[in-house]
């Protein structure tokens, strides 16, 4: 079934503007439209940025950057798990190893001992 999309009306920079979104997800919509209104207001009030236009591409720049930076971070988190996974198997192994091993000594010592 396909998921139902809706008309959605948010203002963003003061002026109210029709968005498209799945059904359920208006509260998502709102609040990334929360999120860019906030940070274009913190570009405008820099010094160097005045314009909206500048302040809506310098915040867009700035998540963008942001976003980057998670996806990165959660790249090497995933990495770090699937490093820390395959050194769990492998200690794993041993630890099987080392009781087949363990396990082969005392039968070959119990067979000494039965001769």
């Amino acid at each position: 079934m396909a998921n139902k999309t809706i008309q959605v009306t948010a203002d963003v920079l003061g002026k109210p503007q029709q968005f498209t979104c799945t059904q359920g997800q208006e509260q998502e919509l709102y609040d990334a439209v929360s999120l860019l209104n906030r940070r274009v207001e913190e570009m405008k009030n820099r010094s160097t940025v005045r314009n909206e236009h500048n302040a809506l591409l310098m915040a867009a720049l700035h998540l963008c950057h942001e976003v980057n930076a998670l996806n990165k971070d959660a790249d090497n988190t995933s990495s770090a798990l699937k490093t820390l996974c395959e050194k769990l198997r492998l200690d794993e192994i041993i630890r099987h190893t080392s009781l087949v091993i363990c396990c082969t000594i005392l039968r070959s010592g119990m067979d000494l001992l039965l001769q």
